[in-house]
This record gives C-alpha cells, sequence and structure tokens, in this order.
C-alpha cells in the first residue's frame, strides 16, 4: 500500500506541473528610447463573453509587460518596469492587470497596474495600487 500511494503522489505531482503550465503567448518589445527589453504577454483583439475571466482575448486588444532589474536574479529586489499597451475601440476605456495568482481571479493584497486616457489629449495616467 506505501509503494501505491508513492507512485500516485509522484503522478499527480507531475500532473499538477504539467496542467499549471502558462499558455499564454509571450514575447519580447524593446523601448526604442531607452533600449530596455520588457517580457511581454499580448492578448489578442477578439469578442469577450460574459464577465471576461480567463479568456485569451481582449476587445481591441492589450500587451502587458515586466522589466527587471539586470541582477534581479541574484539579490532581493523589489523593482521593475510595467508595461500596458491598451486599446479604446469604442474612444473610452482603461487597461489594468492584477499581479498574483492566475489560478483564481481575487484580487485582495495583490498588485494592481492601471492606465488610462485623461480625456486631455494623447495624456494618460497611471496608478498602481494594492487590491482591497
Amino acid at each position: 500500500m506505501n509503494l501505491f500511494c508513492a507512485i500516485v503522489g509522484v503522478a499527480l505531482y507531475y500532473i499538477h506541473g504539467a496542467t499549471a503550465q502558462d499558455v499564454a503567448v509571450h514575447g519580447y518589445y524593446t523601448e526604442p528610447t531607452t533600449g530596455i527589453v520588457f517580457y511581454t504577454s499580448p492578448e489578442p483583439n477578439g469578442t469577450v463573453i460574459g464577465d471576461g475571466f480567463f479568456l485569451p482575448v481582449s476587445l481591441g486588444g492589450f500587451t502587458w509587460g515586466i522589466a527587471l532589474p539586470e541582477d534581479a536574479a541574484t539579490v532581493d529586489s523589489y523593482d521593475y518596469l510595467g508595461l500596458l499597451v491598451g486599446s479604446r475601440p469604442n474612444g473610452t476605456g482603461w487597461s489594468g492587470i492584477v499581479q498574483g495568482q492566475n489560478s483564481s481571479a481575487e484580487m485582495p493584497n495583490h498588485l494592481m497596474l492601471l492606465a488610462w486616457a485623461t480625456g486631455n489629449g494623447d495624456e494618460i495616467a497611471t496608478s498602481l495600487r494594492y487590491a482591497t
């Protein structure tokens, strides 16, 4: 019985790892003025159904990205640059992401990155917030 439990435990461990893989398409974007390279995840233009949670599309398209300091893998660092590229297919709207687990849509205590047009020419407002 112990051998059976061990085999089932190992199998479940590897199955969980395989099913938890990120299915999004990723890429890189280099900001032309600074040369900063962002790791990006685009969501193509598509029809949003229902509340839109976990859909692989966004009305008008959407891309988010992140750039970390060069030494981020070797030192404790809370610094990063975020990139949000949204669209306004209806002339209004906002873009944002909630960072945290991608297995749930829970927002409390997760960092939100938000951006929206102010209505003053091409001016964009941004905000970093923790959801409560």
